[in-house]
């Protein structure tokens, strides 16, 4: 048999592979079934067209794993071969085992594979003695996997036969043949806990497998978090693996190595600068600003525009240490909504009474001072009476109330009117002192 020159060059290929497979390596098996068709060498079925091509064949296959890409092959295949030779039709059993190389690894969803291996064939002629031949066969093929441990193989394998001087056969099957097989099948996996091991798999090797990796495709070296994506310690854009400058303060801006930058160069960084343009050499405060302007007053109300909440107060008002006018109060303090004591009308009518003009006037004084507020002036009934008479009621009340502010100097683009009528109450209008505090005028600032 090793006089043969195929399997002079081919079994040295075998214990190299054995050689080079880990010897620690996680094993595990597969075991399953195979067919296909067989395309017989003519010296096997004879010469003539009334010969098909090809034959129908089964058989078994195992491999058991010596490594991620390393394999132990074993297959076996029965074919009833037809063939016109005097000894008539030939059933063929084949039995090989040999080394079988995956890439990828065995363990990811699918992988090609490249196989070698010797074997022997017994011929069983119809009318004649059976006969032994050893082969060599050489497979390439795909294994695809369907769920789990579950695989489906398809391969293509030339086998090849060496030479037998056997007086009990044909002399012209003592010369060497040559087989062509196209093989499918299914397997199942065993043992190892290579199911386990499948989900593992770590395309970007960035240490997260990638059944957890939300960021397949990492470049190689990036530091990732749990999840397998760029860590960006001081949130710059700039992941850690890339940042000369890991520590830079929230919000500032960097140059693509992850450091800060400082355009005005005052020692502020962009993006917590808030006067970007200082000029070089100008002492600055902590917000990039030049001393000089920390004290600035645009509205010249005595609280610097750093603290004034109140911007563009009118010159002379009296105002809060927040820059806003004393009576502004009015609507920064409470309540969202201020109702309005002591405004009232006339009886079923939308005229004010004298005595609510001191709480107006207070109003109109604080709007005035107070420019860019805006307020919905709403009007409010009790429940007696009809409840649209109640509603266009309040709309008249809360209009009376827009007009003598407008007439105090108010600017009327301050202020938007609504009547509510009697949906609102805040309290109850089965008494007299209940529908009183239904009855009012409420301002809320817009």
């Amino acid at each position: 048999m090793l006089r043969d020159p195929w399997i002079r060059w081919c079994l040295p290929l075998l214990l190299c592979g054995a050689l080079a497979a880990p010897a620690n390596a996680e094993r595990t098996y597969d075991i399953g079934l195979q067919g296909g068709l067989l395309f017989a060498d003519e010296k096997l079925t004879g010469y003539g067209p009334e010969v098909r091509d090809w034959n129908p064949e089964f058989g078994l296959r195992g491999l058991y794993f010596l490594g991620d890409h390393w394999a132990v092959m074993a297959d076996g295949l029965y074919a009833p071969v037809e063939s016109n030779l005097p000894e008539g039709d030939v059933p063929a059993l084949k039995l090989r085992t040999g080394l079988q190389f995956l890439y990828p690894s065995h363990l990811t969803g699918h992988q090609l594979f490249l196989n070698y291996g010797m074997g022997i064939a017994r011929l069983s002629p119809k009318d004649g003695d059976s006969i032994g031949r050893y082969f060599g066969g050489a497979g390439l093929g795909q294994r695809i996997r369907l769920k789990d441990d579950l695989l489906f193989h398809w391969e293509f394998r030339h086998d090849r036969t060496t030479e037998c001087h056997d007086s009990r056969f044909h002399d012209y099957v003592s010369t060497v043949m040559t087989d062509v097989h196209f093989l499918f099948g299914v397997s199942m996996g065993f043992g190892g806990g290579a199911k386990e091991t499948t989900t593992e798999v770590d395309s970007d090797r960035d240490g997260v497998p990638d059944s957890r990796d939300r960021c397949a495709g990492t470049p190689r070296g990036t530091i990732v978090d749990a999840r397998g994506c760029p860590l960006d310690t001081d949130g710059d854009g700039i992941s850690d693996g890339d940042d000369k400058c890991p520590d830079t303060p929230r919000g500032a801006r960097v140059d693509p190595l992850g450091c800060p930058l400082d355009t005005d160069g005052d020692g502020v960084y962009d993006g917590l600068d808030k006067c970007p343009d200082t000029k070089a050499g100008v002492a600055v405060d902590a917000g990039g600003c030049a001393l000089a302007d920390v004290n600035a007053d645009d509205d010249g109300d005595g609280v610097p525009n750093r603290l004034d909440k109140c911007p563009g107060t009118p010159k002379g008002t009296k105002v809060k240490a927040d820059g806003c006018p004393e009576a502004a109060k009015l609507f920064q303090e409470g309540s969202a909504s201020l109702t309005l004591e002591g405004v009232n009308f006339e009886t079923s009518s939308t005229t004010l009474t004298a005595d609510s003009r001191k709480t107006l006037d207070r109003v109109a004084e604080s709007l005035k001072a107070w420019p860019k507020v805006r307020v919905e002036i709403g009007g409010h009934t009790d429940s007696r009476g009809a409840a649209q008479g109640n509603l266009d009621l309040s709309a008249g009340r809360a209009a009376s109330v827009r007009d003598y502010l407008v007439g105090k100097g108010v600017n009327a683009g301050q202020l938007e009117v609504k009547g509510y009528g009697e949906t609102q109450p805040i309290a109850d209008n089965e008494t007299a002192a209940g529908r009183v505090k239904n009855r009012r005028v409420e301002l809320k600032r817009i």
